[in-house]
């Protein structure tokens, strides 16, 4: 965001929908996680309910801004070009979003749904026999005390560089602002040598940070004073960003600035292995019953 921009350039970009930068994490005892970063576009308000992201899949969970400082000053909305520090409280990532509101705390956070995924503990197995002679296992009683413990979580985590998204935005257009890998027009200011794909530096993208790694080089080698169109890919998260953003990539003496030219939207590939997990949870618990039963059976066949 730049320092100063004129008023009908920011009226403008407050109409549109919100995007809340994340620079800075903050924590007080006995406070929601607070924090601080500067409103891109949009207004955020006490009381907006928003999504937070991107996490490592790439996906975004739902919060609620419970309260909005500037300047160490409580107000109730920020607009596009504020500086604010937000206090947000995580909504419940079941399937019902009337979940009550849990706290979360600065790094890593489990939230512990009580509705979504069904855990059984059995307790005991009490085999009444009627018939010793019988053979059939039907004939037998067999009385398995379950209890069902409601015990599903979610991890996540907070960093900086991460935004606020207005929870009006589609779950598609949320997707096509988060990336792992990204074009962008580079013109190298200095190298002592020169680049070439598989090259590691850290760039800085509004208030991402992070390392990336060279794909790709429209003009290879890359030297000092000379300009091309380089692939990069975020060696660790995905990151959400924009066409147009301003990069700055460094590695030492290395400097590098450009912009961005073409993002691809990131797809987790574990991301049907996480969707299936209350399957193969459930699965696990029907195979111990079936081990229970044979076991059962075994042992009155032996008798």
């Amino acid at each position: 965001m730049p320092a100063k921009d004129s008023k009908v350039k920011q009226d403008e970009l407050t109409l549109q929908p919100l995007e809340f930068r994340i620079d800075e994490l903050f924590k007080k005892p006995n406070i929601d996680t607070i924090l601080g970063g500067t409103v891109k576009q949009g207004v955020i308000r006490e009381g907006d309910q928003v999504s937070v992201g991107p996490l490592d899949t790439g996906q975004f969970i739902d919060a609620v801004v419970s309260s909005i400082h500037r300047n160490r000053t409580p107000c109730r909305e920020a607009m596009a070009g504020h500086s604010a520090a937000v206090a947000l409280r995580i909504l419940n990532s079941g399937a019902n979003k009337a979940d009550k509101v849990g706290v979360i705390n600065k790094g890593v956070v489990k939230i512990f749904n009580n509705e979504n995924t069904e855990a059984y503990k059995m307790d005991k197995v009490d085999v009444n026999e009627k018939n010793h002679n019988t053979n059939s296992l039907d004939q037998t009683v067999i009385n398995l005390n379950v209890n069902k413990q409601h015990t599903s979580c979610c991890t996540f985590s907070f960093r900086r560089g991460q935004v606020l998204l207005s929870s009006a935005t589609s779950a598609g257009e949320m997707s096509k602002q988060v990336c792992r890998e990204f074009e962008a027009d580079l013109f190298l200011l200095f190298h002592a040598t020169q680049i070439s794909p598989k090259y590691q530096a850290t760039i800085h993208i509004g208030s991402v940070v992070q390392t990336v790694v060279i794909l790709s080089i429209s003009k290879q080698p890359l030297k000092t004073g000379q300009r091309a169109r380089v692939k990069f890919r975020f060696l660790r998260t995905p990151e959400c960003m924009h066409k147009g953003d301003r990069i700055l990539m460094r590695e030492g003496r290395t400097k590098a600035v450009g912009e961005v030219t073409e993002v691809y939207p990131y797809i987790h590939k574990e991301e049907e292995g996480c969707l299936n997990s209350n399957e193969i949870a459930t699965n696990t618990i029907q195979n111990q019953l079936e081990k229970k039963r044979k076991r059962t059976h075994s042992i009155i066949e032996s008798k």
